[in-house]
């Protein structure tokens, strides 16, 4: 009679909203994987190692300052919208002030930045091109998509995901006539023109949808937007120390090895990247449901943390497999010149199955009131990288940036185990009581 009825119960089965909004996002993440799989490809190729990590050098800092566009106000569309999407307009409207506002200012940081800290041999006008696209098209273009998130239409955020990459894919195949009559340095600049050019597509594209199927922003007076920074400030942070922790190191090699070394090191993490993009899909789906959990408590939270953990940590120790025996293919796809990128792609395989339970952990902080502790421990997490990568890069070169990121990403996630298991029977007793 059990297997019956649990066969049954398999032939019946039909996917939830979070199944069916995962199933979009990760085949909009797929579609985006494919087609950013063809720009690296093609970028790689064309750019040869030195330029190419030029390229990873620049957009690892112009990344991770365009992080803190806005101050955190898009999380708090995801935030408001998903608990009443009426909030939507005001929402908006705030956020676009709050981008406006600090896009100049975070243009200038990272220039100085970017002149002082990355090596003389990139051209300003690549740095500009980049830094443009990265701080002030890049975060509306993600904002616009995180509209859609909020009112749970997954298949719209999906596109808007998969745009950006393919305007880059043009980009690319207009690079590739230009690669024949161009040098290296030349070659880097036009990449970086073009690039600031697809942004620009993909952010003017992203915003007249959501003007068209959400509607017009309402703006508030300017005199609420530093209320509004303040509140979403734990989220600017937050995602500006992950960028951090998570792209810094190709800055640092760049400076303190070589630029070539910083082209095979970032395709190995690209790779890596590429093949986590199943995670993000559903932690980016689940987030909606987080948040509205996150009204009941940390420990609703924890509850549907634990629904959804096991999968994504399967998926990741079979993506570190597949990882670590695939690398050897490498230079087939990129080239000989990125045969070192077989190594970093093993010791880096394996980094998906450490990010996965920080991701989720982080998630639910962020959405039960707990920004303050999961900062904190993200901001930790960033600056022990940065720390670690000063002392184990001149020891052990990229090995040793590698091994700073592992020791970090622990870091943060026991840091948040315990922030979690804190406070937990009180927080239960008080639910109950």
């Amino acid at each position: 009679m059990i297997l019956p009825v649990a066969l049954q119960r398999i032939i019946s089965w039909r996917p939830g909203g979070l199944a069916r909004g995962t199933l979009l996002v990760s085949l909009g993440m797929g579609v985006r994987t494919g087609i950013q799989a063809l720009v690296f490809l093609g970028i790689a190729r064309i750019l040869q190692t030195e330029s190419y990590g030029a390229f990873c050098a620049v957009l690892a800092l112009a990344g991770a300052t365009g992080s803190l566009s806005g101050m955190g106000a898009s999380m708090l569309i995801i935030r408001d919208t998903s608990r009443d999407p009426s909030l939507f307009p005001k929402t908006w409207g705030s956020y676009l002030l709050a981008w406006s506002l600090t896009t100049p200012i975070l243009f200038g940081l990272f220039t100085l930045m970017a002149v002082t800290c990355l090596p003389s041999a990139i051209p300003l006008s690549a740095i500009v091109a980049i830094g443009l696209a990265e701080i002030a098209l890049v975060p509306l273009s993600a904002a616009s998509g995180q509209a859609f998130q909020a009112f749970g239409r997954m298949k719209d955020f999906s596109r808007l995901l998969t745009f950006p990459v393919a305007f880059r894919l043009a980009g690319v195949m207009l690079l590739i006539p230009v690669s024949y009559v161009s040098g290296d340095s030349e070659r880097l600049l036009i990449w970086s023109v073009l690039y600031f050019v697809a942004a620009a597509c993909a952010a003017g594209y992203a915003f007249r949808q959501v003007m068209r199927h959400l509607g017009a922003p309402q703006y508030p007076a300017w005199r609420s937007i530093p209320a509004t920074m303040r509140e979403g400030f734990p989220f600017a942070v937050g995602g500006a120390a992950l960028r951090v922790y998570a792209d810094i190191d190709k800055t640092m090699i760049s400076s303190m090895i070589s630029l070539e070394v910083t082209g095979f090191y970032s395709a190995g993490y690209r790779m890596m990247d590429m093949a986590a993009i199943p995670i993000m899909a559903l932690v980016e789906t689940s987030v909606p449901g987080f948040f509205r959990k996150g009204g009941e408590g940390k420990t609703a939270g924890l509850r549907y943390l634990c629904r959804i953990l096991p999968v994504p940590l399967l998926y990741a120790v079979t993506a570190g497999a597949l990882l670590h025996l695939g690398a050897d293919t490498i230079p087939l796809l990129l080239g000989e010149s990125y045969v070192g990128a077989i190594d970093s792609l093993r010791w880096l395989a394996w980094l998906p199955l450490f990010c996965t339970p920080r991701y989720f952990l982080q998630t639910v902080l962020g959405t039960t009131g707990h920004q303050a502790p999961a900062v904190a421990l993200i901001s930790l997490g960033a600056i022990s990288n940065v720390a670690l990568n000063l002392w184990m890069i001149p020891l052990w070169g990229w090995r040793g940036s590698v091994i700073a990121t592992y020791l970090a990403e622990a870091v943060m996630t026991f840091g948040m185990w315990a922030v979690m298991a804190q406070g937990r029977p009180s927080q239960e007793a008080h639910e109950e009581g």
